[in-house]
């Protein structure tokens, strides 16, 4: 090129090939990474999706083989199989290195006798609820673009809870023996006397009173702490009152495998027992406070009171010792719609007025539950603390003191009905029955007046009886018979994800 002047002129053009080299390579590295979250990560939250849905079905089937009465080694493994059907398997070492922060009370590691226990499944127990916990151990997902960037893989886990809701008010520390069916009314505690205050005469006899130990620190205080018995006086007491503190199995041949309170004291277990010691027998204290008066177990700060002095039927209509008690009876929670039986029909309309009356309708409302074989009672019935859960047990008679064991076949619903106190003296028995040949006055729910003595220190009931339901009477879920895992039968409870 020349000039104005014709001189030539030079042009000096800049090459920058390098430089949009390095920005491609830049732009490279960004959609690898854009990539990288697109694709490994999307990977990693897919399987995020997987364990929380492997989790969700672990803990729950885990904890319906719990709520089946199943033993702890089957509660982890039906734990483990879900995890490995839904998620993938998952070797022992990977399970026993697991950890979980947030692991429930009692890690299946630390009880006695399992194999495979892991911190990542958990349990608690609680009077009215029992939790299973199922973290899934962590997940490695494989990335492909994230190389780039050094990451090779990406972890994930899960974890989920399940609550095992009981519909019934605890395991009553008695059971009854084979052969008994609903309509039957049994002791649950005979008096010194013979006759009907011993529930001798018109019973089939006495119940089989068990050693209840109880598992959990009933106040303030780490999980499993308590491993104390029930054959002394407040403890007994407390589980009249309260029902067990952890689920019972059962077994369906005798010998069951599994003894309440068998590793204690090292360790409050085993989960879900299906034998129980025969008890040393109720005393009139044992049955009074839990009944009644109510007490203060394991100290004083922890006071419970009188079973049948809570809920929305206690009536001030009838006084025990100066306790209202629940005066509501059993042919009141009939539903009219559901009652078959002409027995049962009856029941539904009895409206007693008199003493006489009430023992006149508690015979036409055990010939009812003998012959109906359909659901009868309405949803009402959960409300009333009368309402109790018995085992009934493989044996067919009462065995001695404190000897091991009776075998638990089946849970059946039992309705407390009668209460008897000594009569005479300075005991005022007014407005319930009162045999004064028999020396004895008793109340059923309907009566109405009052048992009291002027003497505190005789305040006693000496006897007391059940009606045996059949879980068929009862609405669902309030009982339930279920089949599989490790138990068959009644049941009494409700399952609930709750992570």
């Amino acid at each position: 090129m020349e000039s104005n002047n014709g001189r030539a002129m030079s042009v000096r053009v800049r090459d920058d090939r390098g430089a949009t080299a390095l920005l491609i390579a830049l732009a490279l590295v960004l959609i690898m990474g854009m990539a990288a979250y697109a694709i490994d990560i999307s990977a990693a939250k897919n399987e995020r999706r997987l364990d929380q849905n492997g989790a969700d079905a672990s803990v729950l089937a885990g904890a319906l083989e719990f709520a089946l009465g199943g033993s702890a080694q089957s509660i982890i493994d039906e734990a483990k199989a879900y995890i490995a059907l839904n998620v993938r398997p998952v070797s022992a070492a990977d399970w026993s290195a697991c950890t979980d922060v947030d692991a429930l009370p009692l890690l299946s590691s630390s009880i006695p006798g399992v194999v495979g226990g892991s911190n990542c499944i958990s349990f608690q127990f609680a009077p009215d609820d029992s939790l299973m916990r199922v973290r899934v151990p962590n997940q490695r997902t494989n990335t492909t673009f994230g190389r780039v960037l050094g990451a090779t893989e990406i972890q994930t886990f899960a974890a989920a809870e399940a609550t095992i809701f009981e519909t019934s008010n605890g395991a009553f520390p008695s059971g009854i023996f084979d052969g008994v069916g609903p309509g039957a009314e049994v002791c649950i505690k005979t008096g010194t006397a013979g006759g009907r205050d011993s529930c001798g005469a018109s019973t089939t006899g006495d119940f089989g009173n068990f050693n209840p130990y109880f598992y959990t620190e009933l106040s303030a205080g780490p999980q499993f702490s308590l491993c104390a018995s029930g054959n002394q006086t407040q403890p007994l007491s407390r589980a009249v009152a309260d029902g067990l503190d952890h689920r019972l199995g059962t077994t369906p041949v005798s010998p069951g495998n599994r003894t309440n309170g068998g590793d204690c004291p090292g360790f409050p277990g085993p989960l879900n027992p299906n034998r129980v010691d025969s008890g040393g027998g109720y005393s009139n204290n044992d049955v009074t406070s839990g009944l009644i008066t109510g007490g203060a177990w394991p100290s004083n700060s922890d006071s419970f009171s009188g079973r049948l002095t809570r809920g929305p039927y206690v009536s001030s209509a009838i006084t025990i010792f100066g306790e209202a008690i629940d005066n509501k009876p059993l042919w009141e929670f009939i539903d009219p719609a559901e009652a078959d039986h002409p027995d049962c029909i009856a029941a539904a309309a009895l409206n007693p007025g008199t003493v006489a009356d009430v023992l006149a309708a508690e015979v036409v409302m055990r010939d009812c539950l003998a012959n109906e074989s359909d659901q009868l009672f309405s949803s009402d019935l959960a409300n009333t603390m009368r309402l109790a859960t018995v085992p009934q047990y493989h044996q067919a008679a009462p065995l001695p003191s404190n000897s091991c064991c009776y075998d638990i076949q089946i849970f059946l619903p039992a309705f407390i009905q009668g209460l008897w106190t000594a009569f005479g003296g300075q005991w005022t028995c007014d407005n319930v029955f009162v045999d004064p040949g028999g020396g004895f006055c008793m109340h059923e729910p309907g009566m109405e007046g009052e048992i009291d003595i002027s003497a505190s220190g005789q305040q006693r009931v000496d006897s007391a009886s059940a009606i045996v339901l059949g879980c068929y009477h009862l609405p669902a879920p309030l009982c339930q018979t279920i089949s599989g895992g490790g138990s068959a039968g009644n049941q009494f409870f409700e399952l609930e994800l709750t992570r």
